[in-house]
């Protein structure tokens, strides 16, 4: 409560438009926050994973940095997930997607996503809950050869797959339409992406579909996505120049995802000291509504 009391009075202390500090992430267990995303269930819960090197598990944490869950996929590999994010709901209920797409040598033939039911963390800080959880995987292959990838993006209403590549000649790939489960689903460039932008970290799609953000190490680009269409937003001007904004600087900024109300945008950082990594609260620009 202390916590989350301070993390307030600093919001307002900075100003509507200024980055804030949130809190800081409590967890000793969460030392590479490599990816993160809003609870669909509770405005008070982010979920978030380790980087390479983990289980194959994420965790639920309140808005005072308190782990409320740790939850493990049965039948799931973590070679080097990198990102994650809030899908639609698939039967009824809300879904979260895991990114095993980091390949930093460029040899993996495939990498996989995983989707599984949001769980409701039930759990608190001082009794957190360790639960495993039924996934989905799709296995999937880039058109051109091997890629490294830390970017994961699934729109918010019809669950289109985007994959966003990390390098000089970095692109965002789009999988099928439809997924299949047993099969390679084959990722299909749509979209280079400027060199300025290219050391992609993290991205996310607005609640509601109309904008999509790419970050890297020290800035966050955003566009308003027309119609639906990423690649033609992607490569059409002026569609394609994106608002800038700058991001608070950290030790190694690799996670990024919009509000609950699509009005911010929420960062984190891994922790290699680990004395706890921030999350920051970043205002949108008015521009770019």
């Amino acid at each position: 409560m202390i916590r989350a009391v301070a993390a307030l009075l600093l919001l307002v202390a900075a100003g509507p438009d200024a980055p804030a500090e949130l809190f800081v992430i409590q967890d000793p267990e969460i030392r590479e926050s490599s990816g993160v995303a809003v609870s669909a269930r509770s405005d008070d819960v982010l979920f978030t994973h380790n980087d390479s090197g983990d289980a194959p598990r994420f965790f639920a944490i309140d808005n005072a940095g308190c782990t409320l869950g740790r939850y493990t996929l049965t039948g799931a590999e973590a070679i080097d997930w990198e990102d994650m994010a809030a899908g639609p709901e698939h039967k009824g209920k809300p879904t979260l997607w895991l990114a095993d797409v980091g390949d930093n040598g460029g040899v993996r033939a495939s990498i996989s996503i995983y989707r599984v039911t949001e769980p409701k963390a039930q759990g608190s800080c001082a009794a957190p809950v360790d639960e495993e959880l039924a996934a989905t995987r799709f296995e999937l292959q880039y058109a051109d050869g091997p890629h490294d990838a830390e970017a994961l993006l699934v729109h918010p209403k019809n669950g289109r797959i985007f994959i966003a590549t990390k390098g000089v000649s970095a692109q965002v790939y789009a999988a099928p339409k439809r997924l299949r489960t047993g099969a390679v689903n084959m990722l299909e460039p749509v979209a280079p992406l400027e060199p300025r932008v290219g050391l992609v970290t993290a991205g996310d799609f607005a609640p509601d579909g109309k904008h999509v953000v790419l970050r890297n190490y020290s800035e966050a680009f955003e566009w308003r996505v027309r119609d639906g269409d990423l690649g033609a937003t992607l490569n059409k001007a002026p569609l394609r120049e994106p608002i800038v904004i700058a991001l608070p600087q950290t030790i190694q900024g690799e996670a990024i995802a919009y509000t609950a109300d699509g009005d911010a945008l929420l960062v984190t950082t891994e922790d290699p000291l680990g004395t706890g990594a921030p999350v920051y609260r970043v205002p949108r620009q008015a521009s770019s509504s």
